[in-house]
């Protein structure tokens, strides 16, 4: 057998919470919106296997008014294997309101000088 298609969006939510926590962005920090995700696309290029020992590359690749674009990479531990590309599109949103939000200046110094080290 083969891991599940639906579970490889599991780990990208999963190494995306991770992302934004180290980043200081996380779900429970009230000053900031919620990053909602209003798009998914996923590749799978290759079977994950029992075996196959992986991890998760996660970046932002574009910072909008009130979005941002994250692109992943399912690759294996040695990695000589890519098993999956994907990308989303998260929306900022108001917690109380549920409307958009620009991204916070505060999260955008985040993300670039994450993105940048």
């Amino acid at each position: 057998g083969h891991l599940n298609n639906a579970i490889y969006l599991t780990y990208f939510e999963t190494s995306r919470i991770g992302y934004f926590e180290e980043l200081g962005w996380s779900i429970e920090n009230n000053e900031f919106p919620a990053a909602v995700v209003a798009n998914f696309h996923v590749d799978f290029l290759r079977p994950v296997l029992p075996t196959d020992k992986i991890f998760i590359w996660l970046r932002t690749s574009k910072l909008g008014n009130k979005s941002l674009n994250i692109e992943y990479q399912i690759r294996s531990v040695d990695d000589q294997t890519l098993f999956s590309t994907a990308s989303s599109v998260l929306v900022c949103v108001d917690k109380v309101t549920g409307n958009t939000v620009q991204v916070p200046q505060e999260g955008r110094e985040l993300i670039e000088n994450f993105e940048n080290k």
